[in-house]
């Protein structure tokens, strides 16, 4: 099953994870969508800690997504 996520600081409004969970139910897909809490100075940090158990992808809201990190 692919991983994906929204990550960032704040993330707990994001309807992102509800809207790939349908889009998912809808063609068949076996995905596994979910929100992380990373701290804004932790944003590079939460990137590397979640690729090496993603086979999928991972977006972020603004504002952590204002200062993206080099990863």
């Amino acid at each position: 099953m692919d991983q994906y996520c929204v990550m960032g600081n704040p993330v707990e409004h994001s309807k992102s994870p509800w809207i790939h969970a349908r889009f998912a139910a809808l063609t068949g897909e076996r995905v596994a969508y979910g929100k992380r809490l990373i701290p804004l100075d932790g944003f590079a940090a939460g990137i590397r800690d979640f690729r090496p158990k993603a086979a999928g992808a991972a977006t972020s809201p603004y504002p952590s997504s204002s200062r993206p990190p080099p990863c």
